[in-house]
Parts: C-alpha cells; structure tokens; sequence
C-alpha cells in the first residue's frame, strides 16, 4: 500500500482514535524520555527472571530432554557431521536447525551444562518480555499518531504492563523451564523483532525497503527456529485493519491488506508443509479417520476456551492434558467450551464498535493458536501450556492498552488519583501473584517424578503420567512403588497402546524376584504371567516377545511360545504381521521350512505382502532356490523402493548369484537409508568372509 492509500484509509480513523482513545492530557501524555524508556525496559527484564529462578539450578528430565540431549551426540558441536544432521534433521517431529545452534554454541563454549541451558532459555525470555513491551508501545501510540521515539508516558506503562502480566504468567514456565522448548522462546525472539521491522515499513520511514528486509529476515529465522509463526500473514492482516487502521473495514480493503503481505506467504506455506511433514515422520499425527473433523472442532473450540480461562486463573496447571482414547464431543465440558466460543465471538462481534481492541484481541489469538487447537492433532496432548507462550500475547497487550487508557485518562487529576493509585496497587499485586505461582510452577519442572506428580494431580486418570511416574521411581530403586503405579496404569488403559507399562512392569517383577530373594518364586511367576498377558494383548511387540521368550527357556518351556503364537493365530489367520514374526522365530530356531510354511499362508492372504515376500524370498535364497526367490525380492522392492530391508535382501540375493558388484550397489543404498540397519551389516560380514556355495 502506499503511503496516500494509507493516508486516505488511515489517516481519519486514527484521528479518531487519538480523541477517543489515548486523549493526550496531563502528563501521562508527555514524551517519555530516553533514559526512562531504558530504566522501564531494564526493569521488565529484571522482573521477568524472577519465576524462573529455580530452573537455574534444575537438570535435564526425562520429558523429551533424555532423547534430545542425554543419548543424542550430533548437538556437540559444530562439526560437519553435525552441521549436516541440524540442517536436515526433523527429529521427534520438528525441523529446528537455529535451535539446534543455539545448542550447539553452547557445548562449545561450556560443554553439556542443563543448568546453563536454562539460564540461555530465561535470558531469551527476558528478552522477549522487553521486545513485547516495545511493539506494544508501539501499536498503543500508533493510535494517536505518535511517530517511533515520540511515545507517550502512558503508552510506554501500557507496554511494560503487557510484558509483565505475559512474562511472569505461569503458563509460560512451560517454554522457559523446559530445555527442549527451547525452540518457543527464540523462535519467538526472531517473531517479535521480525513484527517491530514491518511496523517501521508503515510508518513512513525513508528506510522502508531496508526494514522489509530485515522483516523477512527475522521471519524465516523464526521459521528456521519452530514452525511457529506460519500464521504471521493472517496476523499482520489482522492488525492492519485494528489497531493499525491502515486498511479499510470493507472486503475491498481486506483484499488490499491481505496481498500486501505476500513476501511472507512463500516462508508460511514452505513452513507449514515441513512442519506435517515432520509430525507425519515420526507417525505423531493423528489420522482423520481416528479423530474426525467434527471431534477436531469440538476439540478445538475447547481449547480456545481453555487457553483463555487458563490465562484468567492459572491453577491446576499440569505439563500434560491427555487426548482421551474415547473422545466424546458430547461431554459437559466440550458442550460449554463450545456454548462459550460462540457467545464470547457473537458478543464481541456485536460490540466491535464501541469495543473494536476487544474483537482485534480475540481473533488475532485464534490466529495464532490456530496450527495448535486440534485441528491438525499430533500426539497424546489435546492442549498443553507452551501453546500459550505465543498465542496469547494479544491478551496481554489488549490489557496494557486498558492500563494505557486508564493512566491517559486519570492522568488530569495527577499521579494521586484514587482510582490511579488502587489500579496500580491492583496491579502490582497481580504481578507478583502470577510471579509467585510461576514460581511454583517452574519447581514442576525440577525432575521427571515431579512433573509426572503434577499431571496426576491434575489428571488422576492419566495412564502416560501413571507409567512415567513408574519409570522415574522404579530407576531410582523404589520396585515396589513402580509395581502398583504400572498396575494402575494398565487398568486405566488395559488396551493395545500401553504395551510399555506391561513390559516395564514385568521388569520390575523381575528385579523384585532378585531383591527378595525367599520370594522370588513369586516374583517370577508374576512377571510370567505379566508377560503372558501382555503377548495376548499385542503377540506382535517386540519388547514382550524379547521377555516372554527368556521366561519360556528359563523356565524350560520355549516350545510353548510357538504354541502361543499358533494360538494367536488361529484366532485371526488373517493376522499377517503375527504369521512373519512367528517365522522369523521359527528361522532363528533353524526351522526353516516351517518358517517356509507361514510366509506362503500369509502370501496365500495376500499376495503383496512385502515383509511376506522379503521373508520368504530369504529363505529361497539361504536354501539356494535362488530362481524362486528372483520375482519375490524384485516384486518386494518395487512395491517399496524406499524399505532398506527390500535393498538388503535383493543385495544378498545378487550376491548369492555371483553378482558382486550389483549386490554392493544394492547394499550401500540400503545403509544410505538406514547406515545402522542390521540385515545390511550382517550380509554385508557374510559375504565378504565368502559364504558357501557363492560365487565370488
């Protein structure tokens, strides 16, 4: 838009608004000197440390932060290897190459130090509180026409109490005390400066092409940090038409708006397709036929209730609000978030004009919020306190824009106005308030028993906190506890998808066994039967085929396995998946044709089966029926040209054909997709020690 568009759209609105809304009047309405804009911003930074002091000296936990940094070496520094793996990596579903620097930056400089790494994540925060405080300044005197440097006293005490009431907030510790969210508060960082530069392009500067640039650069540094700004050309729309006023309230307006910010659309779309991708990856992303669209919007409408109720009383606040595994829409609760959603819309929509702020507040969260309500589900979380650190910085701006309102407006009576001095009370204690509470909450975050105490406090029928909480005090020698934690965890979800509290818990019954020793016929027996039960629950995990395998031949009864399985499948011949891992167990033991036998009865169901026809094509070839194992192996790698397992096994075929250099052709393009796949490795030892009978 030029700069006569925006005059003629503008100009009368925020003429407007420089009567109605910060009436320039008393001393609230002088120009807030430098050093006391300085004095301000440092005492927002200061201030927001406090609720996060105890994360200074907590550790890694359990939550992520064991994958990410406990057993994950490619963030030590910043060697080739590991500059190529930041770049490309989208693991545990997040593509997050600056984040990953960050990190790497500081093993250089401090080594592996949790606790440093908490204190960069408060750093970053308090930072953010004080670009917070800046932008909405900014947009508070953008209103009276204010040029950047000219803002009012009671614009720059608006600004400050926004970033006060977002960074002392205990929804926040999430972000800052977690080391993993990392991500949150720099991706944020980047956002914030990114929104200060497009602000500058509206304003008249004589250097606007020099504040897009720098606009888009922080934005995809944003975007290269967490997918989290992708809504940002929604959100920039949004402003232009309130506060900004610089594009008229007609479609004709929100076109022009809505094309002005294209230099943005390409980073948001390219974002938006590596962030499902990413979640997609690591199956984290939840189907539509598990969770259709009409739960997702219900599921979505509560959210947004919640984040704003959350926001208005921060209690009961818990590192997991778990998707239930029966989502019924229909429940009180979704029925009132959905109820609230509609009216609190209908009635800000019918008061816009008298209350436009509130309406502007409102949307922009849902903008921002939108990627995170449900819409597009991944993992076990139907909301979660991080998501607020972004999205409901309009709610704090829209109330430090009340707070400038009010100091504007009682500023005639002087700075002793009752009125002026309770609201700063009220204030001020608010502020310590959510500071306290943020405090308390940081201490959650401390190891992973007390976050897993947390949740059940919040959610008592949490089954993934019941298993965590297991974990965390079976690990620290406490079985017995860990024992009824895993029991009670199976019974609140007895099914297929909590196989790692059956496997856990048989554990545990193993090590009692070995504690007690005059019960350790018992404790055995217990683990046994766990094991027994947990086979008949899902025969096709591995973990519990691993134990239940070792109790069969410690107890001198591993045939029985086969019966088990025999069993299994009897109940479903269909079950193709059981019919191979039963084989593959069957070839172990050197029972080949029996193995033989299983992979043609699951081919006989379904003649693609590629794990069927790979199996099957091993075995033609280890018995040297290399021509019968030709169309399988080929067929197998047609269906699935990208499965290591299908190279693998065409590789050993060529081998065994004499065809060396075709096999290791086949061999290496299996370890580029997998360089620690084991089939490959061993084939690889076979043929180059010679095998019998091939042809070197």
């Amino acid at each position: 838009m030029s700069s006569q568009d925006a005059d003629k759209s503008g100009a009368k609105p925020r003429q407007a608004a420089a009567a109605a809304f910060l009436p320039q009047e008393g001393w609230a309405g002088d120009v807030l000197p430098r050093g006391r804009r300085w004095f301000l911003l440092t005492c927002v930074f200061a201030l927001s440390w406090l609720p996060y002091l105890p994360a200074l000296s907590q550790g890694w936990v359990d939550w992520d932060d064991n994958f990410n940094f406990t057993t994950n070496p490619n963030w030590h520094g910043f060697s080739k290897q590991n500059l190529d793996w930041m770049w490309s990596t989208t693991f545990l579903g997040h593509y997050q190459p600056l984040s990953w620097l960050s990190f790497a930056l500081e093993y250089t400089l401090w080594g592996p130090s949790p606790e440093r790494m908490h204190l960069v994540n408060v750093l970053l925060h308090a930072l953010n509180a004080v670009l917070l405080a800046r932008l909405v300044t900014r947009l508070i005197a953008w209103s009276s026409g204010a040029r950047p440097g000219g803002e009012s006293m009671s614009a720059w005490l608006g600004g400050a109490a926004a970033a006060l009431l977002f960074s002392m907030h205990p929804l926040r510790v999430e972000s800052v005390a977690w080391a993993t969210e990392r991500r949150d508060v720099l991706s944020t960082l980047f956002l914030l400066s990114c929104l200060l530069c497009w602000l500058r392009t509206k304003d008249g500067s004589s250097n606007r092409a020099l504040w897009w640039i720098l606009a888009l650069a922080w934005y995809a540094c944003s975007l290269l940090s967490k997918a989290w700004g992708m809504t940002l050309p929604a959100l920039l729309v949004a402003l232009e038409l309130y506060p900004l006023r610089t594009a008229a309230p007609n479609f004709r307006g929100f076109l022009r708006s809505a094309l002005s910010t294209w230099p943005f659309v390409p980073f948001a779309l390219l974002c938006a397709w590596k962030a499902m991708g990413a979640q997609a990856e690591i199956g984290a992303a939840v189907s539509w036929a598990e969770h259709p669209l009409s739960k997702r919007l219900v599921q979505s409408a509560w959210g947004a209730a919640f984040y704003l109720w959350k926001t208005l009383v921060p209690v009961g606040l818990s590192p997991l609000y778990e998707l239930e595994e029966h989502f019924d829409p229909w429940e009180r609760g979704y029925v009132i978030a959905v109820v609230a959603v509609i009216v609190i819309t209908a009635v800000l929509a019918i008061v816009r004009k008298r209350f436009p702020a509130g309406l502007a507040a409102w949307i922009m969260f849902l903008i921002i919020a939108s990627p995170v309500l449900g819409l597009f589900q991944s993992g076990a979380q139907k909301a979660a306190d991080r998501y607020t650190y972004l999205a409901c910085m309009p709610f704090a701006a829209l109330a430090g824009a009340g707070i400038a309102l009010l100091v504007s407006r009682r500023s005639r009576r002087g700075s002793r106005d009752p009125l002026l001095v309770a609201s700063a009370v009220g204030f001020a204690a608010i502020v310590v308030a959510l500071g306290l509470a943020g405090f308390r909450q940081t201490k959650v975050w401390k190891n992973s028993e007390s976050i897993s105490r947390q949740i059940i406090k919040v959610e008592p029928k949490s089954y993934i906190a019941h298993h965590n909480l297991a974990v965390a005090v079976g690990e620290t020698g406490r079985e017995a506890e860990a024992i009824d934690l895993e029991k009670r965890c199976i019974e609140l979800s007895p099914g297929k998808g909590n196989m790692a509290a059956r496997n856990y818990l048989a554990t545990m019954q193993m090590r009692m066994s070995g504690k007690s020793p005059e019960q350790r016929e018992h404790w055995l027996e217990e683990s046994f039967q766990t094991l027994l039960a947990a086979f008949h629950v899902d025969p096709e995990e591995p973990n519990v085929l691993g134990q239940l395998d070792q109790a069969l031949t410690r107890r001198g009864e591993r045939a029985r396995l086969y019966t088990l399985f025999e069993e299994e499948i009897a109940k479903d011949p269909r079950r193709l998946g059981l019919r191979c891992i039963y084989a593959q167990r069957l070839l172990a033991d050197q029972r080949a044709a029996e193995a033989e036998a299983q992979y043609k009865a699951a081919l006989a169901v379904d003649p693609g089966y590629v794990p069927a026809m790979l199996g099957l094509g091993r075995v033609l070839v280890s018995s040297r029926r290399l021509e019968e194992a030709e169309p399988l192996l080929t067929g197998a790698m047609r269906r699935n040209p990208y499965n290591p397992e299908a190279f693998a096994e065409l590789g050993g075929l060529r081998a065994a054909q004499g065809r060396m250099e075709d096999a290791e052709l086949l061999f290496q393009q299996a370890l580029a997709y997998d360089p620690n796949h084991l089939r490959t490795n061993e084939l690889i030892r076979q043929y180059a020690q010679g095998v019998p009978g091939s042809r070197r």
